[in-house]
């Protein structure tokens, strides 16, 4: 999972787990804002697994937002993660 520690959106994971093919995580909260991912992998479209979409995440991710007075929001949708395509090997 990326950490993206200087935009505020998304921090490293604080629980991540991969079952067989299921996958589910939770974020961080910061300022407010955390996200829950439930969902499976398997593959895509891609032939070979240096191409893209080889991988594929699909599943529910989840955004929790905290206002001033505390009160949590969610807001739920499907989504369907690639993998990005492998680079090809050094000369």
């Amino acid at each position: 999972m990326a950490s993206f520690p200087d935009s505020g959106i998304l921090r490293a994971t604080a629980a991540r787990f991969w079952i067989a093919n299921k996958l589910s995580f939770t974020t961080e909260n910061v300022h407010g804002t955390w996200f829950t991912f439930e969902g499976v992998l398997g593959h895509g479209s891609g032939k070979k697994p240096e191409d893209e979409a080889y991988y594929v995440a699909r599943g529910t991710l989840t955004r929790f937002s905290t206002d001033a007075e505390k009160k949590v929001t969610s807001q739920a949708r499907q989504v369907e993660f690639k993998s990005f395509p492998r680079d090809a090997a050094p000369n």
